[in-house]
């Protein structure tokens, strides 16, 4: 719920150019299920307008609804957000020092610098 909320206020501060349902325009230039990182330029063409999530999604709580098919990636704010979390669980438990890696997004603590 909390991310969901962030991303609404991501999404009204940015005007749509920071949204969750930036998924299939990522597929478009080629983040596809294949990998093929190769952009479909027709397609890309064709596409008559970006998705956005303050037009195109209904929201209540943790419950999403869209009147047509959608592509959500959480990943822009979701794996730091994740980091934050096991972060503050690590912190919980009295562990004092470490580094969390969420594929780029990192917390780190510890006395000691670590190279990246």
């Amino acid at each position: 719920m909390a991310l969901l909320d962030l991303y609404d206020r991501l999404v009204a501060a940015t005007d749509c150019a920071v949204d969750p349902l930036i998924g299939r325009d990522l597929e478009l230039l080629g983040y596809d299920a294949r990998y093929s990182l190769v952009p479909d330029a027709a397609a890309i063409a064709a596409r008559r307008r970006r998705d956005c999530w303050a037009r195109d999604i209904r929201r209540e709580g943790t419950t999403i609804t869209a009147d047509r098919a959608v592509v959500i990636d959480v990943g822009g704010a979701g794996k730091g957000y994740l980091a934050d979390l096991i972060a503050h669980t690590l912190l919980d438990a009295g562990i004092g020092a470490f580094v969390v890696d969420g594929s780029g997004d990192l917390r780190h603590r510890s006395r000691e610098p670590v190279m990246v």
